[in-house]
């Protein structure tokens, strides 16, 4: 790229960053015109496109990918791009090429230990990520991530121990919160989890699952109608949640003298 060309790539990316990505598109196509054989000019391209989910983004990366094939930085951002249209098995094998390409590339570290776990590759993304935070000791979602593989492994005790750190890193995590609290509940301590939730509702956090996993931990605590209360409000403000559905369900099984007369245990799924 010349001078003039690269200082318009910088203001595409800049249009970007912006939030300004059909401008963004313009300014990088433009760059590309005059420069079709340059990678960053491509892989930029790419990355715009892909933000407005354009499916040209695809032709974009892999034109940048074939330009060059060992820049550890298009090809996780391909990997990405794949991983966001569900084509993991294809992600994956970017992800590996960019960490062979760039041990020390932490992004790409990180995300192929994420979308292994998600793919089920357990293993995988135990190492990926143990490599991650060796690279950065201080990443929260490398410790999230890895606490998230661990629990998948049934290393309750590793996953508990991985999730502790990324909240000591970022307390502000209401997911990371939510993700000690099921663990430590999973651990047979419901009321350390009861105050991680309380925790994750202190940073803002909310949504379904906190929901759920809080009236999970007062029901093993015995608290069963506060459960019940809580659960109700669940499956009427989400009634496409359907573990709050088996939960409620479960309940008024288990303690047939909560039911509401003429009420039945699987109500709510007929409702729903």
């Amino acid at each position: 790229l010349t001078p003039d060309q690269a200082a318009r790539l910088q203001n595409a990316f800049t249009l970007l960053q912006s939030n300004k990505p059909r401008e963004a598109i313009a300014a990088a196509r433009a760059v590309c015109s005059q420069a079709p054989l340059s990678p960053d000019a491509l892989h930029l391209l790419a990355i715009c496109l892909g933000a407005v989910a354009d499916p040209s983004a695809e032709s974009a990366f892999r034109r940048a990918q074939q330009l060059a094939p060992k820049n550890a930085q298009i090809l996780t951002n391909f990997a990405n791009f794949l991983t966001r249209a569900g084509r993991t098995p294809e992600a994956l094998t970017l992800y590996r090429q960019a960490v062979s390409s760039s041990p020390a590339f932490l992004d790409a570290w990180l995300n192929y230990g994420l979308a292994a776990n998600k793919a089920g590759e357990t293993l995988t993304a135990i190492a990926a990520l143990e490599q991650a935070i060796k690279l950065r000791p201080d990443s929260a979602t490398a410790w999230q991530g890895l606490g998230n593989a661990r629990r998948n492994n049934d290393d309750y005790v590793g996953a508990e121990a991985a999730f502790r750190r990324s909240v000591e890193i970022d307390p502000r995590n209401g997911l990371g919160w939510l993700n000690l609290g099921v663990i430590l509940r999973l651990l047979g301590d419901p009321s350390g989890s009861l105050e991680c939730y309380q925790q994750a509702r202190r940073t803002g956090f909310s949504g379904p699952e906190l929901e759920d996993s809080e009236a999970s931990a007062r029901c093993d605590l015995g608290d069963h109608e506060a459960a019940l209360a809580q659960v109700r409000a669940l499956v009427k403000s989400a009634p496409g949640y359907t573990p709050g559905h088996e939960l409620m369900a479960h309940i008024l099984w288990e303690y047939g003298d909560l039911l509401a007369p003429g009420e039945d245990a699987a109500e709510s799924f007929a409702q729903a």
